[in-house]
């Protein structure tokens, strides 16, 4: 798998399990902010910039295995209708 033109070559869940904390608090942030509420005062101008770079990773991510589960199920649709 490729994320931003970098191949991974070991699992993508890693970082997670080695730092589950981190990880736990930037989910608990990407959701808030969805909700429309920013992590620091102002608006998104105000917010650190490697935050929101993570929440557009995050994003990105979500996309990503959104687009291959539709993907699968247009597949077993497909093989269904044989």
């Amino acid at each position: 798998m490729a994320l931003d033109e970098v191949e991974l070559v070991r699992c993508i869940r890693r970082p997670i399990l080695e730092d589950p904390h981190f990880y736990t608090e930037v989910f608990r942030m990407y959701r808030a902010y969805k909700n429309g509420n920013f992590p620091e005062d102002g608006g998104l101008l105000s917010q650190p910039a490697r935050l929101m770079i993570l929440f557009s990773v995050v994003d990105g991510a979500i996309t990503y295995c959104e687009e291959e589960r539709e993907s699968r199920e247009k597949l077993k649709r497909k093989r269904a209708m044989r």
